[in-house]
């Protein structure tokens, strides 16, 4: 018969596991109280939530989601690791602990409904977020168009360039930038 404690711990944790983008599990075996705080401290930093609880507990919770995945990496001491807004930071925060203090060791993550081993979560805290991906993806979409303006002059005949002729739709830039194209044609 499951306590009044226990049920809540379930619920509370189906409530929170069920807007986070990654779910991440850590063996923290071994680890110091100072470390595990230290932890603690980086995840809150990162808006990631890291979290100690039974493995059955745990398992009731992923279950109530329909995630069975991670039934297996349920052994030892686990401790939970999610972020409700970003799907890779947890993943950044465990490695980059884990190369500082050589621990926790990662057992493995279910991210959009996928499960990955320790060696593909390594992997996967090495790309960029989503916002530097998309906006390295515009920039090269960009680019050509950037440059084929940048190369350009504009329709007033002055020797600025596109980027720094902002006044060319002006009537007075206009006509002054046809008025010097006249006087450099009489030089000639």
């Amino acid at each position: 018969m499951p306590t009044a404690i226990n049920v809540q711990v379930v619920e509370e944790t189906t409530e929170r596991i069920q807007g986070a983008r990654g779910l991440y599990l850590a063996d923290f075996s071994g680890m110091s109280v100072e470390k595990l705080s230290l932890l603690r401290k980086k995840c809150r930093e990162q808006k990631v939530q890291f979290r100690v609880i039974k493995n059955t507990l745990l398992k009731r919770a992923f279950n109530a989601h329909g995630i069975t995945a991670l039934d297996d990496f349920l052994q030892g001491p686990t401790g939970l690791v999610f972020s409700p807004t970003n799907e890779v930071a947890p993943a950044k925060i465990l490695t980059d602990f884990a190369k500082e203090h050589e621990k926790p060791a990662i057992k493995a993550a279910v991210v959009n409904g996928k499960l990955f081993d320790a060696r593909a979560i390594a992997v996967l805290a090495t790309l960029p977020s989503y916002e530097v991906l998309l906006s390295q993806v515009l920039s090269t979409i960009i680019a050509p168009l950037t440059q084929f303006l940048g190369r350009s002059t504009p329709p007033c005949g002055c020797r600025r360039r596109w980027p720094t002729c902002w006044s060319a739709r002006s009537k007075n830039h206009e006509t002054r930038g046809v008025r010097a194209a006249a006087r450099r044609r009489r030089r000639v």
